[in-house]
């Protein structure tokens, strides 16, 4: 959320902990259901093409020509440190 409401802010920078930048490419069985719960008449495709800035950070950047200062913090599984 933070990453899309830094692009409508110009200016402002967005701290963000392990970015889903892709609601897609998230675990399968909640997404199916959030779409399925959300707009009950319409299949996976139709909501990814009708909100694709909405699911995708990427494309909204795209769509609006500016990517805003970006802070992110990737976090390590505890065995690889």
């Amino acid at each position: 959320m933070s990453l899309i409401l830094a692009g409508y802010l110009k200016g402002a920078k967005a701290v963000v902990n392990n970015p889903q930048t892709c609601l897609t490419k998230w675990l399968k069985t909640p997404v199916r259901n959030v779409f399925s719960l959300s707009y009950p008449d319409m299949s996976q495709e139709e909501v990814v093409q009708t909100f694709h800035e909405r699911i995708n950070v990427l494309a909204f950047y795209q769509k609006i020509g500016y990517v805003p200062p970006l802070i992110t913090f990737k976090m390590q599984p505890q065995n690889s440190i």
